[in-house]
């Protein structure tokens, strides 16, 4: 994930339990994985979810492999591979596939 800023919170550990509970970046955000690339004007990831919000500006995921997808807010499961569309207040959404021949 790059960002102009990017706020990670950690687990309070109090349970011995470490790492990421969410992260939050805000300007010109850019999410690369394999075969997916994601822009908007901020991403929140909350990592027990496994999922990322994209929001503001015009969020943007673009894979490889299925097309693209823009709305005013998308979130995105990565375990299941899942896309949520939030196209509030009559903003437009598209999503484009590819079909094999």
């Amino acid at each position: 994930m790059d960002s102009r800023t990017l706020d990670v919170f950690l687990k309070s550990g109090a349970t011995g339990d470490r790492g990421v509970d969410h992260a939050q970046a805000i300007g010109n955000v850019v999410i690369e994985q394999p075969g997916r690339r994601a822009t908007a004007d901020r991403a929140d990831y909350f990592a027990a979810e496994g999922k990322y919000v994209l929001s503001g500006g015009q969020p943007k995921l673009v894979e490889s492999a299925h097309g693209t997808t823009t709305g005013r807010s998308l979130t995105y499961f990565v375990a299941n591979d899942t896309i949520l569309v939030d196209a509030r207040g009559g903003s437009r959404t598209l999503t484009e596939h590819r079909i094999e021949k």
